[in-house]
């Protein structure tokens, strides 16, 4: 045991010695790590450091263009300005670049700019409301940001927002909402931290006087820049949105498929119509740039690149004139056909003001958010909010100083609820046409002159005059009104090659709408309008049935299978009762006498047609199946169980491949089944109805414009049916054609050319003979036109279909046409289909009115 000196004990066990002792050898462990480090190791670390690596950038190649026959453009690329955010610059500015975000989305919002933002958090304005996360339900996708934001995997909302607050040193004052926008743009710099090469879009299509303030502010706002980016524009707009479609922002399940392809999260892809078909084509090939970077993903230099590849050219078929004539020709037969319906006081389905408000504010084109909104403040907007909410409140035992009962609201009411007090009110008439007019001004529903609101609460013209005068001049629309007729489709084909000259449905939408500040709203509205449905490609996608459009087809069938000939006389009894209940009856309830099959084709006879589907097949002599498989033979001839053809998407894509897509006792079953799962057979079973029926285009007949329009290029062909197209050719960016898109002869349907003959003057007899139904509508017209009339009943209580499918010239056929309106059948306008087809088909010619009459001036050219 070794005895330390009483005082060096003393010494030793002092506190200031033992922690002097302490400190030198902290000291020396630094300073030993200091020498390993710089000394021994130095050359290795300052080689780490001065290792570089190299990254691919992609360079987005732009689209192909999109031109009609003509070579008008129908879709094209155009440059706009973009805010752009340099994460490499922004990263090394740190905290700084809070005052910097916050200044920037200041002006942004100042100049009415739209700024993109994908920050997946939902943060309410009340804060005691709770925040949500934006991921759709992907958990994947949320577990990637996550980690690349080192949140939590298991935080909520609130935990990650405190964590990105921590992360960015976010002002304590500021709330959670405030600091949103903030937060938002550091996140999508920090996401990007080891990718300070890719430069992040935080606003597009910005306006000049943007890009003056961010360019005249650049020392204000550093990481900062203004852009040139190309976006998609169509020239047609609304005209041609059906056909040429619209791109969208790839989503994960199109992601999942197309990733092999080179496609990322943030590319643009075709989401209908031609752009979805021909997306490979019109993709082009991306180039490159490689760009050296730091050990730290800093950018050091870039290589020369590899330039993208344009695009190729569509050369469609679509006469882009014709197009715009054919649709304001359908909206302003439509337009006059609800006019006509509320200047006919007598007539059965005269409408009031009551009824036009209430439709608009059924088909939510009275939007009944806006009227809630307590922004909206004008006087008629606000009486009426505060009459339906008043709807909504119940009296409570307790009473005012004044002795008035205390009213209390119970909860909210939701949308839904509101519009149904809304839509009652209005047919109570609690407001007053006036009144609905000045809440369509108030809300902006309706762009008008200043002086309309004083000249109508002045009275110095009546809300009657007013309300027809916004119809005419297309100020209110037949779509806003939501009133029956107010949808429609037109067909126009080539003859010869099959190509489609014109496809217009009404209502439609504008492709150019759907992207950039406003888009939102304007999705939201499209969406809210179940009544009219634009989204829908009506020429293509909506199926109706024919009516008396198909007897034509039932007019051969006859002939060919001997059931009646060019001469044969059938009395016409007007109500068919052999085939059962319910029964078969003509549009007239007087007889025709004895006709035969041209006469019957231009009066539309039904019980002609009707008795010529008995003769070929009935129960009673137990030869049901025989005329079934005849209709069946011939309908699939002229092509109707088939596509029409067209290069996008249309009807018979929905159904099965299959399935019998003609009217028969599958496709019954099939129909019946789909709307009620659990139909017996009494419901969807064949029977000797279903046959007449279908006769003359009733039943079980359901199909597009297309494909009647289709039908009819067939009777103009005397029996050759030929692919319908909307190509014509793709070329690359240089010119030189890739593939062309000829004519293409389907088949030949069987049956004698003298056949069709006849019955193609039987169609020519509809508008000229006597007894032809559309012979009023073309009286007078200097062209020999061939087709049929014709009504559909669908729904009980609403106006039948009208159509009208045809072909012209009578004796060299261009053209064919195929015009189908739902529920305008009217007392008050003639056949609103035929008077259409009648406009289009003098569009297509060209006619122009002189003293001496009308002229053809063009034809088609080849």
């Amino acid at each position: 045991m070794i005895v330390l000196p009483k005082d060096l004990l003393k010494i030793v066990s002092n506190r200031l010695v033992m922690l002097c002792a302490l400190v030198l050898v902290m000291f020396y462990m630094v300073t030993a790590r200091l020498f390993e480090l710089q000394i021994i190791r130095g050359a290795y670390f300052l080689n780490e450091l001065n290792v570089t690596s190299f990254q691919r950038l992609e360079l987005s190649a732009p689209r192909g263009t999109i031109y009609d026959r003509l070579g008008r453009p129908l879709a094209i690329n155009i440059s706009e300005h973009v805010v752009m955010v340099d994460p490499a610059a922004a990263i090394s500015r740190g905290a700084h670049m809070n005052d910097v975000a916050a200044d920037l989305l200041a002006l942004l919002e100042e100049h009415g700019e739209s700024v993109i933002d994908a920050f997946p958090i939902h943060i309410p304005a009340n804060p005691a409301e709770p925040m949500e996360f934006l991921f759709g339900g992907s958990e994947a996708r949320e577990r990637l940001w996550k980690s690349d934001m080192t949140v939590a995997e298991d935080a909520t909302p609130e935990e990650a927002m405190v964590r990105l607050r921590h992360i960015f040193a976010i002002p304590a004052e500021l709330t959670d909402y405030e600091a949103r926008g903030v937060v938002a743009f550091r996140s999508a710099v920090f996401r990007n931290r080891f990718r300070q090469t890719e430069q992040i879009l935080l606003a597009s299509n910005v306006s000049f006087d943007t890009v003056v303030a961010v360019s005249e502010n650049s020392d204000r706002f550093p990481a900062i820049f203004i852009d040139a980016d190309s976006v998609r524009y169509y020239p047609g707009g609304r005209y041609v949105s059906n056909i040429v479609g619209y791109l969208g922002r790839i989503n994960q399940q199109q992601l999942a498929q197309l990733a092999a392809q080179g496609y990322g999260p943030h590319d643009r892809i075709g989401m209908a119509g031609l752009e979805a078909s021909f997306e490979s084509s019109l993709r082009g090939r991306s180039g490159e740039q490689i760009v050296e970077v730091s050990a730290v993903g800093r950018p050091i230099r870039y290589l020369d690149p590899t330039p993208p590849v344009q695009g190729d050219r569509l050369f469609t078929t679509i006469d882009l004139q014709l197009q715009i004539e054919t649709y304001y020709i359908l909206r302003d037969q439509l337009t006059q056909t609800i006019i006509n319906k509320m200047t006919t006081p007598d007539a059965p389905d005269f409408i009031t003001h009551d009824m036009f408000f209430a439709s608009m504010a059924r088909s939510n084109n009275i939007p009944i958010t806006e009227i809630r909104n307590p922004r909206n403040d004008g006087p008629h907007v606000s009486q009426i909010r505060e009459f339906l909410l008043n709807q909504f409140q119940e009296i409570t035992h307790g009473y005012t100083e004044d002795g008035r009962a205390f009213l209390i609201h119970n909860d909210p009411p939701t949308d839904d609820e509101l519009r149904a007090k809304f839509i009652e009110a209005i047919e109570n008439i609690e407001f007053g046409a006036t009144h609905m007019l000045m809440t369509l001004y108030e809300l902006g529903i309706i762009d008008v002159e200043e002086d309309f609101a004083d000249n109508l609460l002045a009275r110095r013209i009546t809300p009657q005059q007013a309300i027809l005068s916004l119809l005419r001049d297309g100020t209110i629309t037949p779509q806003m009104t939501g009133l029956d007729p107010s949808t429609g489709s037109v067909v126009v084909v080539n003859v010869a090659t099959g190509a489609v000259l014109a496809a217009v449905g009404y209502p439609t939408f504008d492709a150019n709408r759907l992207s950039g500040p406003g888009s939102a709203e304007y999705i939201g509205r499209l969406n809210a309008d179940t009544h009219s449905s634009p989204w829908i490609n009506r020429p293509f996608m909506e199926a109706r049935a024919p009516g008396s459009t198909f007897k034509p087809i039932t007019a051969v069938l006859g002939m060919e299978t001997g059931i009646i000939g060019p001469l044969t006389l059938i009395r016409d009894g007007v109500v068919f009762t052999a085939a059962g209940r319910p029964y078969s009856r003509n549009w007239s309830q007087y007889s025709f006498g004895y006709v035969n099959v041209n006469i019957a084709m231009a009066a539309s006879i039904n019980y002609f047609f009707s008795e010529i589907g008995w003769r070929l097949g009935n129960s009673q002599e137990a030869t049901q199946n025989v005329a079934t498989q005849a209709f069946i033979r011939f309908m699939s001839d002229f092509g109707l169980n088939d596509r029409s053809g067209v290069e996008i998407d249309e009807y018979r894509d929905t159904l099965p491949r299959d399935l019998l897509a003609v009217s028969s006792p599958q496709f019954k079953e099939f129909m019946t089944r789909r709307v009620n799962p659990n139909a017996n057979r009494l419901q969807y079973g064949w029977f000797d109805g279903d046959i007449a029926r279908t006769a003359f285009g009733q039943g079980a007949n359901n199909y597009t414009a297309a494909s009647m329009a289709k039908v009819f290029a067939t009777f103009a062909s005397e029996g050759v049916r030929r692919q319908l197209r909307l190509m014509d050719r793709i070329e690359d960016s240089r010119g030189e054609v890739r593939r062309r898109f000829p004519p293409n002869v389907e088949a030949i349907v069987a049956a004698n050319p003298e056949t069709f003959r006849h019955i193609n003057r039987g169609l020519l007899y509809v508008t000229q003979h006597r007894q032809g139904t559309a012979t009023a509508i073309f009286e007078d017209f200097h062209i020999d036109v061939a087709g049929k009339t014709g009504t559909a009943e669908q729904i009980t209580g609403r106006p039948s279909h009208t159509s009208f499918g045809g072909f012209a010239p009578y004796d060299n056929p261009q053209i064919a046409v195929y015009v189908v309106i739902p529920f305008s059948d009217t007392p008050t306008t003639r056949s609103p289909a035929t008077q259409v087809a009648r406009d289009v088909i003098a569009a297509f010619f060209a006619f122009e009115t002189y003293d001496e009459g009308r002229q053809i001036v063009r034809t088609l050219l080849p």
